[in-house]
């Protein structure tokens, strides 16, 4: 039933592109690939993945009244990995507008609803696809925006949102045709164009879990959060944020609550007269079980590294990074867009008495007691734009566990990218 309900999408989708393209508007193709290499030293073992994705987007445009301009836009993919043969999705559907004028001469109202992506202040708590409606009311001093979004309509192995045991559980659970059912709301106040070339943002987020199950793990969670942005000296630039979280969780009939932190900072040199170089350094917070504090839980769980990846809770990780395009500025712009780049990740407990949470190589690290240093993570990769429609990138990296962690050993990795449009 799932396979011909697939194929039926499938070609209604071709079908809308035709009819989309006889209206005008732009549309097109794009393929990506993902070959993964992973070498466990520990196991001595090898496991190779692979991820292939199709798709096909079109837009649609309209001029309005006083300057306004409506869009539509629409993405739809086909997935193939070695855990699924396939998994078609609708990846975006949104109808944007732009009014100019709409309140004062000065104000733009920009409002758009369907699927598209929803992220707080700091990209870390949540930056995800759902299913919504936003509105933004821009002024030369001030941006109000507003949104509201449901995640339960995202299918299953599409959904990153997975916040709580039961979420997790349900992951990998083909019964299960659809993601964790939340409904999110959000108002972010942004202030541009300050003395020093600074933007500060302040923004409150929330998301309800809407499980009707009295056994289930529930949990809900509101996040306010303070950013700031810009320049610090000539070519240096920084964000830094800091997001206080509260959470309550209801399991079996029984109630809690807590109270977590989350903060960071992320600074950019850059110089493009040094053959486009650009470093970078960075640190992040995630606060873990304590007297004052509770575990943090993000909505979406960012990726913490490349080869390690522990779930943004009691975690610290400060990191370092530098990127160079040895022919920047050369006639060819293949060998101008060609870009090596290497960066080192260290990764602490918040707390060492609790342990850090993730699956995958993170599964088998145990540390010892009163330790907190869990390991380092070094990347190199070369990225090239070898046509205009055509990407690759090859990426390597090593996981070296500190001297804490018991019995453990470092991991490889090697993955090769590849990216055409059509």
């Amino acid at each position: 039933m799932r396979r011909a309900t697939a194929c039926a999408a499938a070609l209604l989708m071709t079908a809308v592109v035709g009819a989309w393209a006889l209206e005008g508007g732009d549309w097109g193709v794009t393929l990506d690939s993902a070959t993964t290499l992973r070498h466990s030293a520990e196991l001595d073992e090898q496991e190779w993945g692979q991820r292939v994705r199709a798709a096909l987007w079109g837009e649609l445009f309209w001029q309005l009244d006083r300057g306004g301009r409506l869009r539509l836009t629409g993405e739809g993919s086909y997935v193939y990995t070695d855990d699924r043969d396939y998994l078609f999705d609708i990846d975006r559907l949104r109808i944007a507008s732009l009014h100019p004028g709409a309140i004062t001469p000065e104000a733009v109202l920009a409002v758009e609803a369907g699927r598209f992506g929803f992220k707080d202040p700091s990209g870390l708590v949540l930056n995800h696809t759902a299913d919504g409606l936003r509105a933004a009311l821009r002024l030369p001093v001030v941006e109000v925006e507003l949104g509201g979004a449901y995640t339960g309509l995202l299918l299953n192995p599409s959904s990153q949102i997975r916040m709580t045991p039961t979420d997790r559980a349900e992951e990998g659970d083909d019964d299960e045709y659809f993601g964790p059912k939340r409904v999110l709301g959000q108002l972010n106040v942004r202030f541009g164009d300050l003395p020093g070339r600074q933007s500060v943002t302040a923004g409150i987020l929330a998301q309800w879990d809407l499980r009707d199950d009295d056994q289930a793990f529930t949990l809900n969670s509101q996040y306010y959060s303070l950013a700031a942005a810009g320049t610090l000296a000539a070519n240096l630039f920084h964000s830094t944020f800091i997001t206080l979280s509260t959470l309550q969780a209801e399991t079996g009939g029984e109630s809690d609550s807590g109270t977590a932190l989350l903060l960071g900072t992320r600074l950019r040199y850059l110089r493009e007269d040094w053959l486009g170089s650009r470093l970078s350094a960075g640190f992040n917070y995630a606060s873990g079980a304590g007297d004052n504090l509770d575990p943090f839980v993000a909505i979406n769980d960012p990726a913490s590294g490349t080869v390690f990846q522990p779930r943004l809770t009691n975690l610290m990780t400060i990191s370092g990074g530098y990127a160079v395009r040895p022919w920047f500025g050369n006639r060819s712009q293949t060998l101008s867009n060609i870009e090596f780049s290497t960066a080192v990740r260290a990764f602490l407990r918040a707390r060492d008495d609790q342990p850090l949470e993730g699956e995958g190589l993170l599964a088998g690290l145990i540390l010892e007691d009163s330790k907190r240093y869990a390991g380092s993570e070094f990347e190199w990769a070369i990225r090239a734009r070898l046509l205009p429609d055509l990407g690759a990138a090859l990426t390597t990296g090593v996981f070296v566990p500190g001297d804490g962690a018991v019995d453990a050993e470092p991991e490889f990795l090697g993955r090769l990218e590849v990216s055409v449009s059509l």
